[in-house]
């Protein structure tokens, strides 16, 4: 090997190494994906923090990060604000937003 490809080398395996480091140090400060279950505690508890949203109005159902929520809310701007809540969760995936306005009456 000539000097040169000693350089070329040993610069290549420098910047694999800090790579490798850099990599490393982000996986050790990032944190594992709550399960489902400990999404579902969570995302309980912010949902209904400050709004007023009866206990049994509104479904929630989680697979794999991905947060369904459905049944009825008074207004559009509730709707918006519980998906909004619910995507600002970490480890949530995506949010898939069912829900819905009630009928309005028949006259």
């Amino acid at each position: 090997m000539h000097d040169r490809d000693r350089q070329v080398a040993g610069l290549v395996l420098g910047a694999l190494a800090a790579l490798a480091g850099v990599v490393l140090a982000r996986r050790l400060r990032e944190r594992p994906r709550p399960t489902d279950v400990e999404l579902l505690e969570t995302l309980r508890r912010r949902l209904r923090a400050g709004l007023e949203v009866p206990g049994n109005t509104i479904e929630l159902a989680i697979a794999d990060g991905v947060v369904e929520l459905s049944g009825e809310v008074d207004t559009p701007e509730l709707g918006d604000e519980l998906v909004r809540r619910a995507r600002a969760v970490p480890g949530v995936v995506r949010v898939e937003n069912l829900l819905v306005l009630p009928e309005a009456p028949v006259r």
